[in-house]
């Protein structure tokens, strides 16, 4: 990796590239340079190649020793502060998927089985929060043989560029359509630059970035924009005490495995009130199993900023508790800071407010109907919904879900974080997006 006087860094391209982004027409060059690097790719190498050389970088990563997965992983650990056993246990939910070839899935789901002409040249602007965005994002680029220019963000760095190291490694045609590189924010010439020479861009970001880097998209150019999202988690009557408890201790990996800084980690929990005191008795039982899991996952530390949020929400929940019967807040903590706040609550007529990572909101429900009635101001903003629930009544769960609003994703809970590779984030395909002779929608909204 290194850095420019303009504050670029380049953080994994072949020496060619790296060249070309120190000119003052970057972007041209470089786009140009990486369309005949595609067309070079798509005569030698087939989509089906492709998902094999990734399925076999991916078997390789499944070994805890592998050397570059080693460093990818201690580099995630030290841009997060995450715990290295969360960081692993996260690694391997996405490579078990990548190792069991589901990318020849993805691509025979959504475009069959013969080869499509797709975009030459993809730009992507990545989010940091998670490296399980940028690392699905080369597969895809690859899998395509499109060339990739990246702008990748802080909590990204390391286990991208070590990703991008290994695929060379195993092919370095396939290698040589990566670049992956970063620029600070404030320096908006060089992603305007980007949005205009790629014939795709695709961006992860608060709904703001999305709607600022599509105005900055020329109409031609295909775009998908994957905004914020919120997830939750419905916990159904019928259940014993046992099946409660288990269905506790799932849910808290879902809240805990990205910090909720992903857009499946619930942050609502509904509980059917039958009988009354269950969404209390639900609450006691997550906050125990999410202390528990502070002993294998340690928190890592707030930012300032965040810390003061977190504690002025925490001061306002205090004295709810205080003052309300029917709020109760069980607070769990860890030596290098605040874990997580689980807060048993009436909603009212409406969700409450989250005021930011590291709070579970525990609220009983009636029925569906009151379920839908709160999710109401969510409509197109759903990611997952979380189910626990006896297996007589959870299809029917499941339907008045995907009823609602069928672009949400049902999963047991558990299992919010781990989406099958061939899931359509918001209704929008993966590949879909970036092929010239199949239909596609361009998507500046919610994602």
């Amino acid at each position: 990796m290194h850095e420019d006087e303009r504050g670029l860094q380049i953080l994994y391209a072949p020496g060619e590239l790296a060249d070309a982004c120190a000119r003052p027409d970057w972007a041209a060059g470089l786009f140009a340079e990486g369309a005949a690097r595609a067309g070079a790719a798509r005569r030698r190498r087939s989509w089906r190649q492709a998902a094999s050389t990734l399925k076999g970088v991916a078997a390789a990563w499944l070994d805890p020793h592998d050397p570059l997965r080693m460093a990818a992983e201690a580099g995630i650990a030290q841009q997060t502060g995450q715990a290295q056993a969360m960081v692993r246990h996260r690694l391997d939910l996405l490579l078990e998927r990548l190792a069991a070839g589901e990318l020849v899935r993805l691509w025979e789901e959504e475009l069959g089985t013969v080869e499509r002409t797709g975009c030459r040249t993809l730009f992507a602007v990545l989010a940091g929060t998670l490296s399980e965005p940028a690392l699905l994002t080369i597969c895809q680029a690859v899998l395509l043989r499109s060339f990739l220019v990246a702008r990748l963000s802080r909590g990204e760095w390391a286990a991208a560029a070590r990703w991008a190291e290994a695929i060379a490694g195993s092919d370095a045609e396939l290698g040589g359509l990566l670049c992956l590189l970063t620029w600070p924010p404030a320096a908006e010439t060089w992603t305007r630059q980007a949005c205009e020479r790629a014939e795709g861009v695709l961006v992860y970001g608060h709904d703001e970035t999305v709607a600022r880097i599509r105005q900055w998209t020329p109409a031609g150019t295909r775009f998908v924009g994957r905004g914020h999202r919120v997830s939750l988690a419905v916990v159904g009557a019928g259940l014993g005490e046992r099946e409660l408890t288990a269905a506790a201790r799932a849910l808290a990996r879902d809240v805990a495995l990205h910090e909720q800084r992903g857009c499946l980690s619930p942050h609502y929990v509904l509980v059917e009130e039958t009988p009354p005191g269950r969404a209390l008795g639900f609450g006691l039982r997550l906050a125990a199993a999410l202390q528990q899991l502070a002993r294998e996952w340690p928190a890592p530390l707030l930012a300032e900023q965040d810390m003061l949020r977190w504690r002025a929400a925490l001061n306002r929940w205090r004295m709810r508790a205080a003052l309300a019967r029917e709020v109760s807040l069980w607070e769990g903590g860890a030596a290098s800071g605040p874990r997580f706040c689980v807060v048993a609550s009436d909603p009212g007529p409406t969700l409450p407010d989250n005021p930011g990572n590291r709070f579970v909101f525990v609220l009983p429900v009636r029925d569906w109907p009151a379920i839908e009635a709160l999710l109401c101001p969510l409509r197109g903003r759903l990611g997952t919904v979380g189910i626990a629930c006896p297996d007589a009544r959870a299809e029917a769960w499941i339907a008045r879900a995907r009823s609602w609003d069928p672009q949400v994703r049902v999963a047991a809970v558990g299992r919010m974080q781990d989406p099958p590779l061939t899931w359509r984030d918001g209704g929008i395909g993966n590949l879909e997006p970036w092929v010239m002779d199949v239909g596609w929608r361009a998507e500046a909204g919610k994602g």
